[in-house]
Parts: structure tokens; C-alpha cells; sequence
């Protein structure tokens, strides 16, 4: 199985995969890798078999198992890290398989390594940690015993998937953490603005009923 963590601004270590030359639907937003950029992003890539300098792994993409790398990864250099874990089913991820287990499993897993990210960070470092919804309490539960957690960020998925008898799934969770309570939070960075809706463009006729009141489509 492979964990993805993502450690900036001073480590990235990530997994990159393409499929070549694959037609897309309009709307399909994956990127594709060209044989160029393939070849830059190699020459990034480093192997740690031993204790490691920040200078060693500054601006590189660390290649190999993460919780094989993580012991040998400095202590108090990561400003913020973002972590996209399997979810809890199961997946193939590039021939690896994930397999669905109990919750309680599952946080046992989550646990083994969010034990182990904490020496990284420094005490001003933020966390961010995806998830979806079924293992969006599991994570909830172990990301509180080591940070303090500041808020759950859903996000809506452009595409999801339909049932016929049950609700369409078509968002996931990301869970925000800090070390402490001193950290770095840009709200100018990430605010959206949005155009103000006044009361009286509020007022429909008793027809239209209350799910358009309340913003709903009909």
C-alpha cells in the first residue's frame, strides 16, 4: 500500500502517475504526463537509506516506501504538510492493493503513521488530511489525540456516483490541523467573493414554493 505525503515547503514526495495519451472526457480534469516532463520530474527524485539533512531533500521528490523513509527524515522542519492516505476500501494504487477493513482497523493504520509525522513538524505547522466520507470520523478521532483541529473542509466533487437507492455521493472531507496554537493562516490567500443576494430578490410567490426559498433547484 502507499501513503502519499505531500511536506512543504520543504519536501515533496509524491506518486506520479500517466496514461498515455488516453482521450478524456470534456470534463475529465487528470493531467498526463508528457515524456518531458516525465524526464523533469525523475531528475527530482531522491532515495533516503539513511539519517537525512534537510539540505539532502530540499525542492526534491523522495522515491520509496514512506514509512521505511519517515525514520530517516530530519526532526522540526515541515511547515505544512498535506496527506491524501487510502481510503478505507478497496483500491489498487499502482499494483498495490488496499483492502476495506473495520473502522477500527482502519484507525489503528492511521494511527501508525500519524505517530510517526509528528517529530517533523514545527511547532507552527498546519495539517491537512483527505479523506472521504466513511473514514472521515476514523480520521477525525486520531488526527485529535496528536493536533489540535481546526476544521473540516467538504468539497464537492464535479462528478460522483449515482444509486437508485440511496443518495449521490459526490463529496469528500479534508480535515485542517495544527501543532499549536500558533500558525500561519492566509485568509486573503483562499477567500472567494461572491455577489451579495439582497431580501428582495429573495421574495418568490407561495407557488414556487419552499425549496426554491431555501436555494434548492427544481
Amino acid at each position: 500500500m502507499k501513503l502519499r505525503i505531500l511536506l512543504i515547503p520543504l519536501v515533496d514526495n509524491f506518486y506520479v502517475l500517466m496514461e498515455k495519451y488516453k482521450v478524456k472526457a470534456a470534463r475529465n480534469k487528470t493531467l498526463t504526463l508528457t515524456p518531458d516532463d516525465i524526464e523533469c520530474l525523475q531528475a527530482r527524485c531522491v532515495q533516503i537509506e539513511g539519517p537525512t539533512e534537510v539540505s539532502q531533500v530540499l525542492n526534491k521528490t523522495i522515491q520509496g516506501n514512506t514509512f521505511e523513509v519517515l525514520k530517516f527524515l530530519p526532526e522540526g522542519f515541515v511547515d505544512l504538510m498535506v496527506v491524501d492516505p487510502p481510503y478505507n476500501l478497496t483500491k489498487s494504487f499502482n499494483g498495490s492493493t488496499f483492502k476495506k477493513t473495520s473502522l477500527d482497523v482502519y484507525e489503528e493504520w492511521l494511527d501508525t503513521w500519524m505517530s510517526q509525522v509528528c517529530r517533523l513538524l514545527k511547532p507552527t505547522a498546519s495539517v491537512y488530511i483527505c479523506c472521504d466520507w466513511q473514514s472521515s470520523a476514523a480520521v477525525h478521532r486520531i488526527a485529535a489525540k496528536y493536533w489540535m483541529v481546526r476544521n473540516r473542509i467538504t468539497w464537492e466533487r464535479e462528478k460522483g456516483r449515482g444509486a437508485l437507492s440511496n443518495w449521490k455521493n459526490c463529496s469528500e472531507d479534508i480535515w485542517f490541523c495544527t501543532v499549536s496554537a500558533d500558525y500561519y493562516f492566509d485568509v486573503c490567500a483562499v477567500k472567494l467573493k461572491t455577489q451579495s443576494v439582497s431580501s428582495l430578490s429573495r421574495r418568490i410567490s407561495p407557488a414556487q414554493g419552499l425549496a426554491s426559498r431555501k436555494g434548492w433547484k427544481l
